[in-house]
């Protein structure tokens, strides 16, 4: 087993990305390796800037991020830090811009088949948290975990977790009349195993169990314990079909009478499938419940899926064709009501300067579709960005 860093990326960048990316590391010294980089994205037009139905505002964006990521590595132990912070500006709606900042620290411990390791992460951002909520909302969200794995040998491990996260909206956040701290301000306590098995050096049976208990500051009658368990399969990179896909069960409870359960499919499938040298084919589906800013609808199941192919062409040139849809089923509503749907078609150019360099040109497209009128939308928007790499 490699030493490493289980770190719980706000990003969703796993532990195994970030070890893999010392080998791009630009200044070392020793077992010190940093890579700082500089991203400037969202360079572009918005052409529905707040997800209007009725009175759509576009404005010119802007987002400059530096980031650095620092490793030491030592005989049995890796340390990590991961730092960012983005400068995002509009040029007509000052109250749109912002500064949010990202930063991740992490620790693992290799003695022997056994593994221990910690992580902290603080994000202080003002985004889009999901489809459902259109606002960009300022939230903090702080987390910190412990875990523990064991190599029983060569081709089976397990793996112990328990994190704690924290997510706090500023309390003068709104939206659709809604006080977003008072709805959904919460503690999240998460203990997890993971079972894997290499059942060939491509191939990779995986069956992770976790307990969840969910406990909100302000609105207790939202309180809900879960459980879920997800079998699937991981594909290495080499093989012909690669990325991953698990698929299970989850049995969600409320504390209270008043939150009515959930018992269901959930998933995660990511999966590529390369055609031929410089062709690309990518599916996507997520399936798992979602907490809502409403007070009669409390939670949604949230299922998304979606589609894309890439062709390399001129050496360091790529195009990229990517169609996405998540559909939002509201649960514990009094009537029956249809779901929204989201959608959004994207097209992108893009050509890699170095390994850690590369220019992005992205047009899209994006609805949504509801049976609430107000709640409609539509957009358009075309960006550029550029990563470089110090």
């Amino acid at each position: 087993m490699v030493p490493g860093v289980t770190l719980a990326m706000m990003s969703g960048v796993g532990a195994q990305n970030l070890v893999d990316q010392e080998v791009t590391a630009r200044w070392r010294s020793g077992p010190i390796a940093i890579d700082p980089m500089l991203s400037v994205g969202d360079i572009g037009w918005d052409s529905n800037v707040f997800n209007d139905a009725d009175e759509e505002k576009s404005d010119f964006t802007l987002t400059v991020t530096p980031r650095a990521v620092a490793r030491l590595r030592l005989p049995a132990v890796t340390l990590v830090a991961d730092s960012q912070v983005d400068f995002v500006h509009f040029a007509k709606f000052a109250s749109e811009r912002s500064m949010d900042a990202d930063h991740q620290v992490g620790a693992e411990l290799l003695i022997g088949s056994l593994t221990l390791g910690a992580f902290g992460s603080h994000a202080d951002a003002r985004r889009r948290v999901n489809s459902e909520i259109d606002s960009r909302s300022r939230r903090i969200t702080r987390a910190m975990g412990l875990h523990a794995g064991v190599q029983f040998s060569g081709v089976t491990s397990l793996r112990f977790a328990v994190e704690r996260t924290r997510v706090e909206f500023d309390s003068h956040e709104t939206f659709d009349g809604a006080n977003l701290s008072e709805r959904l301000n919460r503690d999240d306590h998460l203990a997890s195993a993971t079972l894997r098995y290499a059942a060939t050096p491509l191939t990779t049976f995986v069956v992770n169990g976790d307990v969840q208990r969910l406990r909100f500051l302000h609105l207790p009658h939202r309180d809900a314990d879960s459980v879920r368990v997800l079998p699937g399969v991981e594909f290495d990179v080499l093989a012909v079909l690669n990325g991953r896909a698990l698929v299970g069960f989850r049995s969600l409870r409320g504390r209270a009478d008043g939150l009515p359960p959930f018992r269901g499919l959930v998933g995660s499938v990511d999966l590529t499938y390369p055609y031929r040298p410089g062709t690309r084919f990518t599916v996507s589906f997520d399936r798992d419940v979602r907490y809502s800013y409403r007070n009669d609808e409390p939670y949604y199941v949230l299922t998304g899926w979606g589609g894309s192919v890439r062709q390399g062409f001129a050496d360091a040139w790529n195009i990229q064709a990517r169609a996405a849809f998540e559909r939002i089923d509201y649960q514990g509503a009094d009537e029956i009501r249809s779901p929204d749907v989201v959608v959004r078609y994207s097209a992108q150019l893009s050509r890699e300067l170095t390994a850690s360099s590369q220019f992005v040109i992205d047009a899209s497209i994006r609805r949504r579709h509801s049976p609430v009128s107000y709640r409609h939308y539509r957009g358009l928007q075309i960006y550029a960005s550029a990563t470089y790499g110090f």
